[in-house]
């Protein structure tokens, strides 16, 4: 009996060293288990995470460029704004200017034709003098002539007569110019003449060219062009301002300075 109490105590023990040995391999599966949902787990969040700050990231570049297109929508009203004020405010500087000069240089050929007759009436009492004056009152016409300086003084006005003309065909051309290229509040598409919106410009952009830089015009026969005047003015004024500024920069290292603008018709298309 001491012997089979021994060796059953023994199997006891073995059995409960068995199943103990089973419980913790089954706790240690069960831990590998829920390891490995864990990691399972952290993976698919790290891949959530990953797709949303993508999504974020896409988003808010999208805002971003939305953000920009509307600051630049609103620089360009802005500009649109201060370009259609600036466009009435030069029409209007244009018509005052237009009344006077019209005045002006309206009246300077019947002042020529005025000053052309006094002029023939000194020259009948000159010729008169010397065969009816007596000798005495010719030396005093001589000697009047001379204190007053008489031959300088038709000369020059003469010479300021003629300065008046041109200044006012000048001014004229420069009206004409503001009023051309005042047009930049207009919205409406119309039939223009590029070569009007050309020389417009070259008239406002005159007092800025330096003297050695020579503008060639060449241009050829184009049809009416459906456009924005004002927009097709602006883009002809930044060209050519450009152009300015390139040859001002160099322009010691170049001998002959000059802005060649063509224009001619290929069919349909205009260059």
């Amino acid at each position: 009996m001491p012997l089979g109490s021994a060796l059953e105590v023994v199997l006891l023990s073995f059995a409960l060293a068995d199943k103990i040995n089973i419980l913790k391999k089954e706790k240690e599966s069960e831990q590998l288990e829920r390891l490995r949902v864990l990691k399972e787990n952290e993976s698919l969040i790290r891949e959530q995470n990953t797709l949303l700050e993508d999504k974020v990231r896409l988003r808010t570049d999208e805002l971003e460029q939305a953000l920009r297109n509307l600051q630049n929508t609103q620089s360009q009203l802005v500009s649109q704004e201060k370009m259609a004020s600036l466009g009435q405010l030069t029409a209007g500087i244009a018509h005052e200017i237009n009344n006077p000069i019209n005045f002006v240089s309206s009246n300077i050929m019947p002042l020529k034709r005025d000053v052309a007759d006094i002029m023939e009436v000194i020259e009948f009492y000159r010729n008169t003098a010397n065969n009816e004056f007596t000798p005495e009152s010719i030396k005093k016409a001589k000697r009047l002539e001379e204190d007053l300086e008489l031959d300088y003084v038709l000369e020059e006005v003469d010479q300021l007569l003629k300065g008046m003309e041109e200044g006012a065909k000048r001014t004229v051309e420069i009206v004409k110019g503001l009023r051309l290229f005042s047009r930049v509040d207009e919205q409406d598409i119309k039939k223009v003449d590029l070569h009007d919106g050309i020389n417009s410009t070259l008239i406002l952009l005159n007092s800025s060219i330096p003297g050695k830089i020579r503008i060639v015009r060449e241009f050829g026969e184009l049809p009416m062009v459906e456009c924005l005047a004002g927009k097709i003015n602006q883009v002809f004024m930044n060209i050519i301002n450009n152009a300015v500024h390139a040859l001002s920069d160099h322009i010691d290292e170049i001998n002959d300075p000059k802005i060649e603008i063509r224009t001619k018709s290929l069919g349909r298309l205009l260059s």
